[in-house]
């Protein structure tokens, strides 16, 4: 069913010394089959020629909107950043690294609208670049797929906080309940997605699930999101994002699904744990 109104839909871009990947990132949001878009790249201090290559394509393309972070503030400082100048009714994320389908945002935006829902969720095809064994301290494959479980129309419930992928980049939002609910990132190194995801949740009514793929993510050695997992301590920002959510609930008086934070809460701080282990014995056998 074709939409007769398209309203603006805002893609923002983190980017960080992406030089090599940023190209095929772009290409792909131009080639979108939605064409009121605009792209807002933020550059995050990269020390290479990415800003470069974002301010040749901002010259021939009036939609793309090219800014820059002086210096490296991190991924969530860039997001909050592209949020604050994203003038779109509805907003969605992608990896600087990453891909849209060319009908990613027209499926996604079509899904949201024609079935009256707060939240669009598609499934992810995964790309393994990796040479190394860095993937083994990455988030498991199954934490960017879809549960099997998930299809349709669903109302908010605990299973659906539970069940439903916490990264951004396969979803569209509403910029109006954004901007009601001041809903951001915290700054954190990792796991700013996390309580953006589970915020916005939070205060949705319904949401509708794609079982499409139409986000392509790669796996690389040299990602910034393999360097997170290089440091131990950034571990325990999977805990500060639902510290931050906890806040966010007191805040807007949120009780409802207080039991699938509990549990996402004591997920995450497991998985902390696990994942503190498998580094430092990664570093003790390598001695």
């Amino acid at each position: 069913m074709a939409i007769s109104f398209c309203p603006i839909i805002s893609v923002i871009v983190p980017c960080f010394n992406v030089e090599k990947f940023v190209d095929r990132c772009l290409t792909g949001l131009l080639c979108s089959s939605y064409k009121n878009i605009e792209i807002i790249c933020v550059d995050d201090g990269s020390k290479d020629g990415t800003f470069r290559v974002l301010k040749s394509y901002s010259k021939i393309h009036k939609n793309i909107k090219v800014v820059r972070n002086w210096w490296n503030r991190g991924v969530a400082y860039s997001r909050n950043r592209g949020l604050r100048l994203a003038k779109g009714e509805y907003v969605m994320f992608c990896d600087s690294d990453d891909v849209y389908s060319s009908d990613m945002i027209l499926d996604m935006y079509n899904a949201l609208i024609l079935n009256d829902v707060d939240l669009a969720v598609c499934d992810v095809n995964i790309v393994d670049e990796c040479k190394s064994d860095r993937a083994k301290f990455e988030h498991p494959t199954n934490a960017f797929v879809m549960d099997e479980n998930l299809n349709g129309k669903m109302p908010i419930n605990d299973v659906v906080i539970l069940k439903t992928t916490r990264v951004l980049w396969n979803k569209i939002f509403k910029k109006s309940i954004i901007d009601e609910f001041k809903i951001d990132f915290p700054r954190l190194f990792m796991a700013e997605d996390v309580a953006f995801c589970l915020k916005y949740l939070l205060v949705s009514k319904s949401v509708f699930f794609l079982r499409e793929k139409l986000y392509s993510y790669f796996r690389r050695d040299d990602s910034v999101m393999g360097k997170r997992f290089e440091n131990t301590n950034s571990f325990y920002d999977c805990v500060r994002a639902h510290e931050n959510v906890f806040s966010f609930m007191k805040k807007h008086k949120i009780y409802a699904n207080k039991d699938a934070i509990d549990i996402s809460y004591a997920n995450e701080v497991q998985y902390a744990l696990n994942m503190m282990e498998k580094v430092l014995t990664s570093k003790i056998s390598s001695l």
